[in-house]
């Protein structure tokens, strides 16, 4: 396996996708969206397989020919990641082998039905046992369901993208929600996303490479793709893993990994060294958040640092929307071994009411997780550091 031959400058992101267009072309649009909004960027990324340059072009679900814009920050020079063996496992040996060129590393994959799935979370738990910036972004049963949550919360167990049938070699489509779907052979959105979404208007084709275009709302997608993780860990057996899941969503950590924000989670605690042995930290127990202070020195939380914002979506093709509800506008100190508690029940009383969190320099996502139980083990879902 090729390793890219020269270090990036600064801090870098690698993403290699296990998709050709819908991923990749996913990823490198949001980050071109966030160019042309002046969203703060403090990285360089690069996205496996390459995504197609400006000189390329697309057909849309139209036919029309629509030009791809090149990714601004990616790198000017980039050697092909080489994969070898089996699937997934061959993408996270890809990360791993960029583990020492790039900061970070994302491998994005499916459930699908890969004969390795196993081998590769196994790796990737080791390689965060070593303290390895590697991370996952894992869709059940595609990346497709992700793209659904954009529309609207969803939780059914889809079979597959798109149904097919294999005959010599050749594939064929039943065209699901679609007039030429094949009778007695298209589910009509029973089993497959594709034709889910089809019969009700949210897209025709997720395969072409337009899919960031098609999506109305990140955050409403980001918001409902964390509630189905967390209901899938509260209503499928403890024990399951997470490639055994349908549905599981640990997509958008990446996308909010790429936004600048972070996730704050059931199970999460984050340190910040105050002092020789002292720290500050902030924890995640349920549905309750707490600032811990175990030093001597005061953890004073500002102004403004606190706020409740509200994911929402419309009939309109707006990326980024969401309303702010109200800002903590009391400064919060918390005295030497003293602890901060927040009732994320008391505060987030809508359904679609999150907590956005700025704590030493960093941006955290906090929404509630009903019906999980405060003592779930959760060391073999964190599979990614956002």
């Amino acid at each position: 396996m090729r390793k890219i031959e020269h270090l990036q400058p600064d801090y870098s992101i690698c993403i290699i996708c296990e998709g050709e267009k819908t991923e990749p072309y996913f990823y490198r649009d949001l980050i071109a969206w966030m160019e042309r909004e002046r969203w703060p960027l403090d990285y360089q990324c690069s996205i496996f397989p390459v995504p197609a340059s400006l000189s390329d072009a697309d057909s849309d679900i139209n036919g029309r020919k629509k030009i791809k814009r090149q990714l601004e920050n990616m790198p000017t020079k980039t050697n092909e990641v080489i994969l070898r063996g089996p699937m997934p496992e061959c993408w996270v040996d890809s990360g791993i082998a960029q583990l020492d060129v790039f900061s970070e590393v994302w491998v994005v994959f499916d459930k699908d039905d890969h004969p390795h799935h196993q081998q590769a979370f196994e790796k990737v738990r080791h390689q965060r046992h070593l303290h390895k910036n590697l991370n996952l972004a894992f869709s059940s049963r595609c990346f497709e369901m992700y793209l659904l949550q954009h529309f609207e919360y969803n939780t059914q167990a889809f079979l597959k993208s798109e149904c097919h049938e294999n005959r010599n070699g050749k594939t064929r489509y039943f065209n699901c929600g679609l007039q030429s779907a094949i009778p007695g052979k298209a589910c009509n959105g029973d089993k497959c996303i594709n034709g889910y979404a089809r019969s009700h208007g949210f897209w025709q084709n997720s395969k072409n490479g337009q899919a960031f275009s098609f999506i109305r709302n990140l955050w409403y997608g980001i918001f409902n793709s964390h509630r189905l993780k967390w209901h899938s860990l509260a209503t499928q057996p403890n024990d399951t893993e997470v490639y055994l899941r349908n549905p599981y969503l640990d997509s958008y950590r990446l996308t909010l990994r790429l936004l600048g924000y972070h996730s704050l989670e059931h199970s999460d605690i984050l340190y910040h060294k105050v002092g020789n042995s002292q720290v500050h930290s902030l924890q995640r127990k349920g549905n309750t958040v707490v600032f811990k202070n175990d030093s001597q020195i005061k953890m004073v939380i500002p102004a403004n640092s606190i706020s409740v914002w509200k994911a929402i979506t419309d009939n309109e093709p707006k990326i980024n929307v969401e309303w702010l509800i109200k800002d903590n506008l009391e400064e919060i100190v918390v005295l030497p071994h003293k602890d901060y508690y927040i009732k994320l029940d008391d505060m987030l009383i809508s359904d679609v009411y999150y907590l956005k969190i700025h704590w030493y320099n960093n941006i955290y996502f906090c929404a509630r997780e009903d019906h999980i139980d405060v003592n779930f083990d959760m060391s073999k879902f964190q599979l990614s550091t956002c």
